[in-house]
């Protein structure tokens, strides 16, 4: 079963570099145009989101699968002395992509449920400046691969990229920050999504019902209501990205 599954990833990994490398390339290009009717906020996550799935693509998908999967080929990438600076921006930039799903998904919540709040928050400035520091916070909080994994390449199918370091292997701060990582990414993430995901579409539903009661069973005139479409939009282009976005990372 093992090796079946390691045969079907040489044909997998290749047909989704070749699909998603220009996929995100062309997205990223007619998101920084903006003219896709969307906010400025919600534009600027768009894109975040959009640079971070691009550098997984490279960094992940391409530096470090594919030379795994064709380890014959690329056999001498196990010459190479970079490979705990390797996974430090691998896992630096999945975790700024998971973080900045959350951080799209706390913008929308705010936007839809919390009026008051919406024009502070929802602001094009705030975006930049929550962006920039969810970067700088994933960036500082991965550092300790760099000691942690050695330099080395393994180009083994099931095990690490990495060689792990005998300090490391043997010792409980390994096992401490190895649980630490998969608990903030993406346990901490999913829970917050799925929460905040919950309040807004409750939030909705329940604001087109109070909607629907005022205007009536057949609306106004039977003219079709273009608040409850644009809420409806909402919740799905909340989940699409979000759930959707947070999964395929993860």
């Amino acid at each position: 079963m093992l090796w079946t599954l390691f045969d079907i990833q040489k044909y997998y990994y290749p047909i989704l570099a070749f699909i998603g490398l220009p996929v995100n390339v062309i997205t990223l290009v007619i998101l920084s145009r903006g003219k896709c009717g969307l906010s400025s906020c919600v534009n600027h996550y768009l894109i975040a989101m959009s640079v971070t799935d691009l550098l997984i693509i490279i960094v992940d998908l391409i530096m470090r699968r594919l030379p795994i999967v064709f380890s014959t080929q690329f056999h001498f990438v196990t010459k190479l002395k970079v490979c705990n600076i390797h996974a430090v921006l691998l896992y630096g930039v999945t975790d700024c992509s998971v973080w900045f799903t959350v951080a799209f998904t706390i913008d929308r919540y705010v936007a839809i449920c919390c009026s008051k709040l919406k024009a502070k928050y929802c602001t094009k400035k705030k975006a930049a400046v929550i962006i920039t520091a969810v970067t700088a916070i994933c960036c500082l909080k991965n550092i300790f691969w760099y000691f942690i994994l050695g330099d080395g390449y393994t180009l083994l199918p099931y095990s690490w990229f990495c060689y792990i370091t005998n300090r490391a292997f043997y010792t409980p701060f390994w096992s401490t920050i190895q649980s630490l990582h998969h608990v903030l990414t993406p346990g901490v993430p999913f829970f917050l999504i799925l929460l905040l995901n919950s309040l807004t579409v409750r939030n909705i539903l329940v604001a087109n019902r109070a909607r629907q009661r005022i205007r009536g069973p057949n609306g106004v005139g039977g003219q079709k209501d273009l608040e409850l479409e644009s809420r409806k939009n909402s919740i799905i282009l909340l989940f699409v990205i979000s759930e959707i976005h947070l999964y395929a990372v993860s």
